[in-house]
């Protein structure tokens, strides 16, 4: 559904919450990188980008991952486990996205520059397509929370678990 949000045109708003893939309900997180999680959970960031829609995450509160900045996008691994030596990956603080707007030209893009805080260097020809997620709101958290057990379901979102799935024996 495509909705009037002022200051930032015709935006989409996604009613479909994919509760079949994500089983129901649940607590996600969403992977971001630094320092841009921090700017995100302190209010500075009004738009987050990325090259797919947050259909199965609208409306929701979700925790903020904090991961080290990385050019290849996402290092982490499909299964994280907190017990890991390696994981050192902490929960930063919250966030509400309340839809998203596509991003079709160049000009369209640097029209938000001051919501979405992509760096100079951002090529927006490699980010096709290119969606602003609108963060509602956001919080951060006066101490970092550990990371749970996650598992990906959708690029960098990330569902808890209560424990690590047991290896299927084949």
């Amino acid at each position: 559904m495509l909705v009037p949000v002022l200051g930032l045109g015709v935006v989409g708003v996604g009613l479909f919450l994919l509760k079949k893939k994500l089983g129901g309900g649940g607590k996600y997180v969403l992977e971001i990188q630094r320092p841009y999680s921090r700017k995100v959970a302190q209010g500075e960031k009004k738009m987050e980008i990325r090259s797919y829609i947050p259909k199965n995450i609208i409306g929701k509160t979700i925790e903020i991952l904090e991961t080290p900045r990385s050019i290849l996008g996402s290092s982490l691994p499909d299964l994280i486990d907190p017990e890991d030596d390696e994981c050192d990956y902490r929960l930063i603080g919250s966030l509400v996205v309340s839809g998203y707007k596509e991003y079709k030209t160049e000009a369209e893009f640097n029209a938000d520059a001051a919501l979405h805080l992509a760096p100079e260097e951002f090529n927006f020809q490699k980010c096709k397509p290119c969606y602003g997620w609108i963060i509602k709101q956001s919080e951060a958290y006066d101490l970092p929370k550990s990371c749970p057990i996650l598992q990906r379901v959708q690029r960098s979102i990330f569902k808890v678990l209560d424990k690590m799935p047991e290896a299927e024996i084949m």
